[in-house]
């Protein structure tokens, strides 16, 4: 071979190395991000049924968020028996009125409920000071529109109309059909985002 020749040999011979070595330090960048993501959320609850009209989010999701909320306050406000019924009672007034120790009785699980909803556009209005809860959102819209219950449905309408409706201002409404959730699903599903995820949104994660 010719020098001219030898020489752009090696030129090629090290563009080829260089491009080998950038795409082994992509990789492993790549390979390093991928380890550093949570893992995917690990739904407990796929047993379970919940039957509602409303699909503009994910039921699989909903479904876990509302079991693991349940789970959570059954096991703050219950003892002896586990009794979701007798918790959603003794929950209701605290969780409302903003008053539940969320930070003790929020398992890790729900928290990780929590970091998917965030993710829903447009579900949450951080820095809200009535609620964090989006009830403009579509799919609170069909919750609310779908509570059993006529006369709390129509406070909920006329307070929405004015911008007043909060999870303050409802506590002793809800306090009063609280019986209803155990049937009332689309109920207890606007019970959990409202007075406990929206709680959660700017909580700490939890640590062990």
């Amino acid at each position: 071979l010719s020098a001219w020749q030898k020489k752009r040999k090696n030129n090629v011979y090290r563009m080829n190395r260089s491009l080998f070595n950038f795409l082994v330090l992509l990789s492993a960048i790549f390979l390093i991000v991928s380890c550093g993501k949570k893992q995917s959320l690990k739904f407990e609850y796929s047993d379970k049924t919940l039957d509602i009209s409303c699909d503009q989010i994910d039921s699989t999701l909903i479904k876990e968020a509302l079991f693991s909320f349940e789970e959570d306050i059954t096991k703050k406000y219950t003892t002896e028996f586990y009794d979701t019924r007798n918790a959603y009672r003794k929950y209701i007034y605290y969780g409302m009125s903003g008053k539940a120790p969320y930070g003790e009785m929020v398992s890790p699980h729900t928290l990780e409920i929590m970091e998917q909803l965030k993710n829903i556009e447009g579900l949450w209005l951080p820095g809200n000071d009535k609620s964090v809860l989006n009830y403009n959102h579509p799919f609170v819209s069909c919750l609310l529109e779908n509570i059993s219950n006529s006369g709390l449905k129509a406070t909920i309408s006329s307070l929405k109309s004015v911008n007043a409706l909060s999870p303050t201002i409802l506590e002793r409404r809800v306090r009063n059909v609280i019986n209803e959730a155990g049937k009332d699903k689309y109920l207890a599903i606007y019970i959990a985002l409202d007075s406990y995820y929206g709680r959660l949104y700017d909580l700490p994660e939890k640590t062990e």
